[in-house]
């Protein structure tokens, strides 16, 4: 007697191959309901897939969350963020800042960015659970920024330091934004630390 063919849900192949097709369906829903109730069960229905299928490409939630917001992320990054600066180019780093906060600023980018602060806030509270949350989010901005703030000429002993600064300031502008939007106040308050920084680039092209 023949044993029979397991059956196959439909819904576990409708994203078979096409991964970031799912991831980008699972943005869309997590933009719009945020990750307080979030469920996989509720998620995958709302997808067109199965549990297992969710569970299958990103293992946990917490990795799916992962995942949604390094996508958000990599959405803001210039296009040339991941190029390498050849040896001896000197880049405009004032000038990069105000490009991305240009992009981040927009309207329709803050929901990511409020979607950002809640993940922040729960990775805070089970950092057991989003670790991956914290060593991608944290080394992705600290690698970007430190690649053209040397590029800028920041002296070897002030990287770490001008790095730590300039991400501090624009989470915090990024979270005055969204509490308040007051895009005309936190957009001055963001010149007028581009400014700064221009100021600071300043002198170290003058070597002090």
């Amino acid at each position: 007697m023949s044993t029979p063919e397991p059956k196959v849900d439909g819904r576990s192949l409708r994203y078979q191959g096409r991964r970031q097709e799912l991831l980008k369906a699972v943005t869309r829903y997590v933009l719009d309901h945020g990750i307080g109730d979030l469920a996989m069960r509720p998620l995958a229905e709302a997808v067109g897939v199965s549990h297992v299928t969710l569970l299958n490409h990103f293992g946990t939630k917490e990795n799916l969350i992962t995942e949604v917001v390094d996508r958000l992320r990599g959405q803001t990054f210039p296009a040339d963020a991941d190029a390498e600066i050849p040896d001896g180019t000197v880049v405009d780093g004032a000038a990069i800042m105000a490009l991305w906060w240009e992009t981040w600023s927009r309207p329709q980018y803050k929901p990511a960015m409020r979607l950002s602060f809640e993940v922040f806030g729960r990775a805070l509270q089970e950092p057991e659970r989003f670790s991956d949350y914290f060593d991608n989010d944290f080394k992705g901005w600290n690698d970007v920024f430190r690649k053209f703030v040397v590029g800028a000429g920041c002296p070897d002993d002030e990287v770490d330091l001008t790095v730590t600064v300039l991400l501090a300031q624009m989470r915090g502008l990024q979270m005055d934004l969204v509490a308040t939007g007051d895009y005309d106040r936190v957009n001055k308050a963001h010149a007028f630390f581009v400014d700064i920084v221009r100021e600071k680039q300043a002198r170290w092209a003058q070597g002090r």
